[in-house]
């Protein structure tokens, strides 16, 4: 169960578009439904709304986070974990003084795909902490971004988060990052899982079947899977992984990337009809009927 919750204070405060403040009202009316993503249940307010005693909802539990707006000198601030009660404050308390990030959550969940929004992000030392938009925090060592690694310290710490949440950007330069190409930089399989779940359909197994047969392979010529597997694969009787799509990769002799892009490609051609056959196993059909 998702839940939502901001104060009025910091929606007065972030002074949002009224098309915004409409979503986010109506965000917090259907917050005792589950939300658009199977993230933690998240609380939106000022840090003066904590340290004045204002009154929190009662289904705060060991899960929820919070963003929490520094409206108060920091050292007030770090009162914060222990007017909560967080035992580990690094994992569920997110900190910011811009209020721009209240306009971004509120946008996060009206995404088709969450995780590709930007709530906040900050540079510490070697380490770019970012607040994506399916709530939660991910920390990218910088040296493993090709496109900011060469950039100074300081440069680094001038970064600024799109209006909106979708990218990252700095000053005077051309780079612009969003969520989808930090976590390729750094960790492809994530990314990867990310993308299957967004091809899940029936002619996800087709097109599996139709691209090992466009390469004239059996079933059994696909790596570290039996031939049970990939049948059961390519039936929909079992879900795609990232492993078993990279097997299916390393076999058409293709990247994780290209092999997303070819199966992306190719569900898209399909629009969406109804699984019933491969375009060859359809052209095969129409043949025979006029035969």
């Amino acid at each position: 169960m998702v839940k939502w919750y901001a104060s009025d204070s910091v929606l007065r405060s972030a002074g949002l578009p009224s098309v915004l403040d409409e979503a986010c009202r109506h965000l917090l009316d259907e917050g005792t439904e589950d939300g658009p993503f199977a993230a933690s249940s998240t609380v939106c307010l000022l840090a003066s709304d904590i340290i004045d005693g204002g009154e929190l909802p009662r289904w705060i539990d060991s899960e929820t986070r919070f963003l929490v707006v520094l409206d108060v000198p920091l050292g007030a601030a770090m009162q914060l974990p222990t007017l909560l009660r967080l035992r580990k404050p690094d994992q569920r308390l997110f900190l910011t003084d811009d209020l721009g990030s209240v306009r971004r959550w509120v946008i996060a969940p009206n995404r088709t795909r969450p995780h590709e929004g930007i709530i906040d992000a900050y540079v510490v030392g070697t380490t770019l902490t970012v607040f994506m938009g399916d709530l939660t925090i991910r920390s990218f060592p910088i040296a493993q971004v090709p496109s900011i690694r060469s950039l100074a310290s300081e440069r680094l710490r001038q970064m600024e988060v799109d209006i909106d949440g979708s990218f990252l950007t700095w000053p005077n330069t051309d780079i612009h990052l969003g969520p989808s190409q930090l976590l390729q930089a750094v960790d492809p399989s994530e990314l990867a899982e990310i993308e299957i779940e967004r091809f899940r359909s029936e002619n996800t197994a087709m097109a599996l079947k139709y691209m090992r047969e466009q390469r004239g392979l059996r079933q059994t010529d696909i790596e570290s899977l039996s031939e049970r597997q990939v049948s059961r694969l390519e039936t929909a009787e079992s879900r795609l992984t990232a492993g078993a799509a990279e097997n299916f990769a390393r076999s058409f002799d293709l990247t994780m990337t290209e092999f997303l892009d070819e199966l992306g490609r190719l569900l898209a051609s399909w629009k969406g009809e109804p699984a019933g056959g491969t375009p060859d196993e359809e052209e095969a059909e129409a043949r025979t009927a006029v035969t």
